[in-house]
């Protein structure tokens, strides 16, 4: 099957909506963060849109220590919405700040795992990104998410910690692993 990366669209919607319908949300399944999510949807469809694809720059003047982050999700196709991926970049260092543990996340519904499409994914990501300069991207996630530091090790990355999540990321256990580029 053909696969694609492109930014969340108009064409995939009803596919993407049909996910939340059946209780996808980003991660995982979780009915009520679905049913948000595609009251968005319903509500104002080119708002929520514009939810996945926009990215606010900081204001000139802004003078707060926070690191800005710059940031784009994709939708993972087969034709259908499959999941997501997102990549997220510092400026200008290419170190990540400490609540932000990695460069690259994915997502795949569950009825669309198991064909390899985080791996593709992640494969026709990178092409479009060379033109950032990134050393390499790091990619965080559960000991326990077998599938994904699988999709990890055979994207040729390799695990260099093992850390406790903060409880923005659910207080668990989970490994870093690093993809030279």
């Amino acid at each position: 099957m053909r696969l694609s990366l492109p930014f969340p669209h108009h064409d995939l919607l009803a596919s993407h909506c049909k996910a939340l319908r059946r209780g996808w949300a980003g991660h995982d399944i979780d009915r009520e963060t679905a049913s948000h999510m595609l009251a968005a949807c319903r509500d104002a469809p080119d708002g929520y849109l514009l939810h996945f694809t926009s990215c606010t720059l900081p204001k000139p003047d802004d003078s707060s220590n926070a690191p800005y982050l710059p940031h784009c999700r994709f939708w993972i196709s087969d034709g259908e919405y499959c999941g997501e991926i997102s990549l997220r970049w510092p400026l200008p260092e290419h170190t990540l700040p400490a609540d932000c543990p990695g460069h690259l996340a994915w997502s795949v519904v569950p009825w669309k795992r198991g064909h390899g499409y985080a791996c593709r994914a992640v494969r026709l990501l990178l092409p479009r990104i060379a033109h950032l300069g990134l050393p390499w991207l790091d990619m965080a996630m559960a000991t326990s998410n077998v599938a994904s530091w699988k999709t990890a090790e055979n994207l040729g990355a390799r695990r260099i910690s093992t850390f406790e999540t903060g409880t923005e990321h659910g207080n668990v256990s989970a490994y870093l692993y690093r993809l030279t580029l």
